[in-house]
């Protein structure tokens, strides 16, 4: 069990980290992650013992440690296993996510500027204006739009760690019957009806991806359109998987 999981688990009761070596779900492995949604400051908890990073180079970064230990416990599992790994948020609400150095100045593409007024007055209830005082200025706007190059920057590394995830399945043939789910719980509404953040029903903020990556021996593959609950995610998952 890696990253981000269970909001504040390991500190119920005020037994903090140190009270971590197992897990309700009779995980073997458990490390969490803690700290500002940066990447760069940040304490990993492994089995109970704590230890913190700071920095963005691969020794301190959040993804890069993360990724190095995933690959060392693929190497070292045996079949039949379940690994989960709940990444951080790259959230821009003014939250900057800091990227990698290597990925400090990558190319990423941005579309905010047609994003920042609200919704017109009288459509919405008026929790909706309460919310979002009012249409963004050009100040505001230019924000934004660093917070969101900076969050898709960051998420770089975490394409880069799902790659290191499937190279550490291959080089032990695992890639041939393990099946993996790709998931988000929510989407982000970027600007869009001035929210910049998430919290809202509008579709940019309930419409999530899923990805399911099947062993090509099972003779699975496509794309398909329609809805899927996240509340169902656990029991498809476990029947997909056999259980």
């Amino acid at each position: 069990l890696f990253g981000k999981h269970m909001n504040d688990w390991t500190k119920s009761g005020g037994s903090g980290w140190g009270s971590l070596t197992s897990h309700p779900w009779g995980f073997g492995h458990v490390e969490c992650t803690s700290g500002a949604e940066n990447y760069v400051g940040w304490d990993q908890c492994v089995n109970g013992v704590v230890t913190s990073y700071t920095g963005n180079d691969t020794s301190n970064y959040c993804t890069d440690v993360e990724s190095t230990a995933i690959a060392a416990a693929i190497a070292a599992v045996k079949p039949p296993f379940a690994l989960y790994y709940g990444c951080k948020a790259t959230h821009s609400d003014g939250n900057e996510a800091v990227p990698a150095t290597r990925h400090a100045n990558s190319a990423v593409t941005i579309t905010t500027e047609a994003r920042r007024n609200p919704e017109p007055n009288g459509s919405q209830p008026q929790w909706y204006y309460d919310f979002f005082p009012g249409q963004w200025t050009d100040a505001e706007l230019q924000t934004f739009k660093g917070y969101e190059r900076s969050a898709l920057r960051t998420a770089l590394s975490a394409d880069e760690l799902i790659s290191a995830l499937f190279t550490a399945l291959a080089a032990r043939g695992l890639d041939k019957t393990t099946v993996v789910f790709i998931d988000i719980d929510n989407g982000f509404a970027g600007g869009d009806h001035g929210n910049d953040a998430k919290g809202t029903l509008f579709e940019e903020c309930i419409n999530s991806g899923l990805r399911v990556i099947l062993p090509a021996a099972m003779g699975l593959s496509g794309t398909r359109t329609q809805r899927v609950s996240a509340i169902d995610m656990a029991r498809s998952e476990e029947r997909r998987v056999g259980k």
